[in-house]
This record gives structure tokens, sequence and C-alpha cells, in this order.
């Protein structure tokens, strides 16, 4: 860490002295030599999945290098690309692939949003030529790490947007650990900044995106466990939030509670069979997840609450 501070302290002494005049060659090395560092680093405390990072050396180290590599992409933005592009056409190749040189590449472009189409394009199609369910898993978990941080440009920009969440939804049904984890937080990290998004009428298309959600949610769930079915509810309720047309926030959320109430119309049907069919701890565990679900969106709905009657 702290030949992490000493090569920051020659950067900002660069910087200083090249300020009043650019030297290409000067910059462009250092550049490069600081990259080769951050990539060695990053290894140290990257990590597969999501974790939290309490140690306070080691957050001030990642901010620290942070805010060094936007530094070098400001002298020669140009350049940190193309170091970067090439980086990752290795990974595609095969040439350079492992989880950390992803990972640290990943949290590196994470830094830099001026060609994430461009990466997402690249790590989709890794993903795709990879063999190997853990291989894969860490591809997709850079990915979704990736997105996650640009959601200001997910907003502005809707078919990439709607490319991301249609992918998000292929991770959903991912059985490997962690995926779909972090393919629910990802998406509702999404629907909290981008929810108005997905209730209005696109260029180009028929319906809002939440309408076509709503038809194959079913499917889209089916895979989930119940805390995550949770966390998968409480996106689409932000999304149905963001609609200022009562009428149609009440469509919204009847459509939400089709899949819960016809199994709580199920149970019910089965227990007045038999009061002893209410005894299966799977039965209980459905009970249970369909009266959370309900709760959460009365609490967040309670000026429509109404509509889940």
């Amino acid at each position: 860490m702290a030949s992490i501070r000493k090569d920051t302290s020659k950067l900002h002494k660069s910087q200083m002295a090249t300020s009043s005049r650019h030297n290409t060659s000067v910059s462009h090395g250092i550049r490069s030599s600081f990259i080769k560092i951050f990539f060695k680093k990053i290894s140290e405390v990257n990590s597969i999945f999501a974790q939290v990072i309490t140690l306070e050396d080691v957050i001030k180290g990642m901010k620290i290098m942070r805010e060094t590599l936007i530094y070098l992409s400001h002298l020669d933005h140009e350049d940190t690309k193309k170091l970067m592009l090439k980086k990752l056409s290795k990974q595609l190749s095969g040439e350079d692939w492992n989880w950390n040189n992803l990972n640290t590449l990943c949290w590196a472009i994470g830094q830099e949003n001026r060609f994430l189409v461009m990466v997402i394009h690249d790590l989709l199609n890794l993903c795709e030529i990879t063999k190997g369910k853990d291989n894969k898993a860490v591809i997709a978990s850079n990915i979704m790490y990736v997105v996650g941080q640009y959601l200001r440009f997910l907003r502005a920009h809707w078919k990439f947007l709607k490319i991301v969440v249609n992918k998000l939804f292929e991770f959903i049904h991912e059985t490997h650990p962690g995926v779909q984890d972090m393919a629910c937080d990802t998406f509702l990290k999404i629907v909290q900044k981008c929810k108005r998004k997905f209730v209005i009428v696109q260029v180009g298309e028929n319906e809002p995106f939440i309408s076509e959600l709503l038809i194959g949610l079913p499917t889209t769930v089916a895979d989930l466990e119940t805390h995550k079915i949770h966390s998968f509810y409480e996106s689409v309720g932000h999304m149905i939030h963001a609609e200022s047309d009562p009428q149609k926030r009440d469509e919204f959320l009847q459509r939400l509670m089709e899949l819960p109430n016809q199994k709580w119309t199920e149970i019910i049907g089965q227990a007045r069979l038999s009061v002893d069919f209410l005894k299966d701890q799977d039965v209980i565990r459905t009970v249970l997840n369909i009266v959370c679900i309900d709760s959460w969106l009365l609490l967040y709905f309670c000026d429509v609450c109404g509509a889940l009657v």
C-alpha cells in the first residue's frame, strides 16, 4: 500500500511539471507503468462476487488507485482506452485469460465510461465462447459489476439499457452460487435509478417494458429462491410506482400480484379439503412468501393498496 502512495505522489509531481507543456512520450511512459502497477495491485484485493469491504487500509488503497487511474486517463484518454482494450482482446483470445486478470481489468474499466458499449459487447462475446460454469460465472459477475457503475449512461440509452436488463434475466436462471444474488441486486440498483424508463412507451416500441416483463414474470422468477423473489418483486414495485397514471398503476399492480394470488387461491382450496395440508413445510414457506410480498407492496403503495385486494 505504501508503494501505491509513493507512486501516486510521483504522479502528482509529474502532472505539475507537465501542466504548462504536455510531453506525450513522457506521459505515455508514466501512464503505462502506473497501469501495470494497478493491474498487479488490484488483483490482490479483488474478488469474484460482491463483498462488503470494511478494512480501512484496503478502502483507502482502492480509493487512491481509483483516483490515480482517473488522472492517468485524463492525461491521454485514447491511449488509456487502447491499453484497456488491448488487455480485453487478450481475454477474448485466451492469451491472458484467468479470473484475476479479468476481475482486475473490469475494475479498471469500471472507473472509465467512454467506451462502455464496446467493453460490454466484448464481455458478452467472452461469456458466449468461454466454456465451464465457473468461468462463465466469473465473466457474468464482471459484466454486472461494470454495468452497475454506469446508471446515468444506461438511463440515457434505452436500447442498451434493455439489452442489459434482458441479460440480467438470463443470469437470474443461472444456478452457480452468487450469480442469481448479484443479478437481482444489480437489477434492483438499475431500476431504482432508471425506473421511469420502464413504464413509458419507448421510440419504436408498442408498449412499455413493464408490460412485457409482467407477461413473462412466472418464467422469469421460476428458478429464484424465496428471498430473491422478494428482491425481484421489490424491483418491479419501484417500476410500477414510477407510473403517474393511477389507473395504469392499479392495472400493473394487479398483474404483478396474479401469481401470488393464484398460489394463495390454490392453498386455500386445498386447506378446505384438509387442514393438515397447511402443516406441510413447503406450504408454510409459500404462505410466508406471499405474506411478505403483500406486506412490502402494501407499505410501498399505501396510497393504492386497494389494488391488492
